[in-house]
């Protein structure tokens, strides 16, 4: 066979049925797992299946780059549309790791683990390794979402992924509350047979249940996931969803509740806050009988809850933190709640404390990976501790860490990334109001607000979740403008206006 044949025989299998496309399956399919381990006995030490994906996905990529440069053309053609943030932000982060390493050649970095020996632990390379995970789990994943969700059957292929995730994450929070109910034993852990560690649990109208957790035994984890995950889940319903959807929908609820998690309530705001602000723009905030009903049927069930002792956990633990944390803000003396999120608390102060910072810092960032510089002298001021003590070489939240380590030019790129996305959702919610799909409309609206959700899940942890919805819209996007291009009766195709 010659090469030539074997090459044309490659690009077929690529952009069918390959491999890429399997393991892309296979990451969208354990992101939200990705708390489970294989557990060390089988192999000697701890395999994470989402980042085995995504590293398998992106070395074949790689491959498939080397053999055909079509394949590259593809990727980097400027047709259709594309959101150009998300290079802009890849190249500053290239810019920033070199900023990093000039500032670790003059002495002015705290080599945070400086004495392990493994290249990418050290944290000398930690910068490397970092970009590496962002590439891995977001950058490839995002483009190559992006080219196969402009096929309608490979983009229904990737919603059933996520959604089998969903279900799965749902069906074991039920297993856990049920457990709970008749065992009076927790069942959680990253082993679904690892049992004793007890979270606690709620009482809801006189019954004992368990907080509702991710596989990996985090209630933050599960909630900041359902944020996003329940439109998203009511998104692939292309035509309206029917009574049952929103029934699944409601448990989904109703376990996000059980988890009691302080950081999931405070993402489910912003995001409300968000998507509230995103409807008001849209001007189609019209009060319907049917949901009018809907309301009444939902104030019942808050009175129930409320009346219930679950509001002694949930209202007392936002108010219990709330208050630590302001204390803590206000009197500078080290409060025990507080100091257990450091890194999250210490973010607030390095806010504070802009207008006293060097003026390159606040624009550029401490560079890449350099969360731990910037901050050292606020956590040994405020929480008593020395950085080593502390052990927090970084921050639970990407947004967070990139304003230290990015600066205010960092994060500015990371927001245009975002608005830019809301924009070009809103041409996608046109292209489909020309072609007359209704039921394409509803699904864009909930493809944008699941995208607020998890984009506002990532302000209170690490999560690459909207990179996929991200690739999701831009390939429905592309597909759409492309077809009413070639449709003879249709409208001009809309163009992306600029941020």
């Amino acid at each position: 066979m010659s090469m030539k044949m074997f090459g044309r025989l490659w690009r077929a299998s690529f952009w069918q049925d390959s491999w890429l496309l399997k393991l892309l399956l296979l990451f969208v399919f354990f992101l939200p797992l990705r708390g489970v381990q294989i557990p060390i006995a089988v192999f000697g030490f701890e395999i994470n299946p989402a980042r085995l994906a995504a590293a398998g996905m992106t070395a074949l990529l790689l491959l498939v780059l080397a053999m055909d440069s079509r394949v590259l053309k593809k990727f980097t053609a400027r047709t259709g549309v594309r959101n150009p943030f998300v290079w802009y932000l890849f190249v500053y982060f290239l810019l920033s790791i070199a900023y990093y390493y000039l500032l670790v050649f003059a002495g002015e970095t705290i080599l945070f683990g400086a004495d392990e020996p493994a290249f990418f632990r050290n944290w000398k390379g930690r910068p490397f390794a970092q970009l590496l995970a962002w590439v891995t789990y977001g950058l490839v994943p995002f483009l190559l979402i992006q080219s196969f969700a402009e096929s309608k059957l490979t983009r229904r292929r990737l919603e059933k992924a996520f959604t089998a995730a969903f279900f799965l994450l749902l069906l074991f929070a039920g297993v856990q509350v049920l457990w709970y109910l008749f065992a009076r034993s927790p069942l959680i852990g990253r082993n679904i047979l690892e049992f004793g560690k007890d979270l606690g649990f709620v009482t809801v109208l006189g019954v004992p249940l368990y907080r509702a957790n991710s596989l990996a035994g985090e209630p933050r984890d599960f909630g900041t996931f359902l944020v996003g995950a329940i439109p998203f889940y009511l998104a692939t319903r292309f035509p309206k969803p029917a009574r049952r959807q929103w029934g699944i929908a409601a448990v989904a609820g109703a376990f996000f509740l059980l988890t009691t998690s302080n950081s999931a309530f405070l993402a489910a705001a912003a995001a409300g806050v968000l998507i509230g602000a995103d409807a008001f723009a849209r001007q189609r905030l019209h009060i319907r009988h049917k949901h009018l009903k809907a309301a009444v049927v939902l104030a019942l069930l808050l009175v129930l809850v409320v009346s219930s002792t679950l509001d002694d956990v949930i209202f007392q633990r936002l108010k219990i933190t709330g208050s630590v944390i302001i204390a803590q803000l206000r009197l500078g003396v080290v409060q025990p709640l507080a100091q257990e999120q450091t890194s999250n608390v210490v973010l607030l102060y390095y806010a504070a404390s802009l207008p006293e910072q060097p003026p390159h810092l606040v624009l550029f960032g401490g560079g890449y990976s350099n969360f731990i510089t910037p901050v050292s002298g606020l956590i040994t001021r405020y929480f008593d501790r020395t950085v080593e003590q502390s052990g927090i070489p970084t921050t639970d939240t990407f947004a967070g860490k990139l304003l230290v380590e990015g600066g205010i030019v960092g994060m500015t790129i990371y927001l245009l990334m975002f608005l830019y996305m809301l924009i070009l959702n809103s041409k996608l919610i046109a292209a489909l109001r020309v072609s007359g799909d209704a039921p394409g409309q509803r699904k864009a609206r909930w493809l944008g607000y699941s995208f607020i959700g998890f984009f506002a899940a990532n302000s209170v942890q690490f999560s690459y979740f909207y990179f996929i919805l991200m690739g999701l819209m831009l390939g429905w996007l592309n597909a759409e403008l492309r077809q009413v291009t070639t449709s003879p009766r249709s409208a001009p195709p809309l163009q992306p206006s600029p941020v």
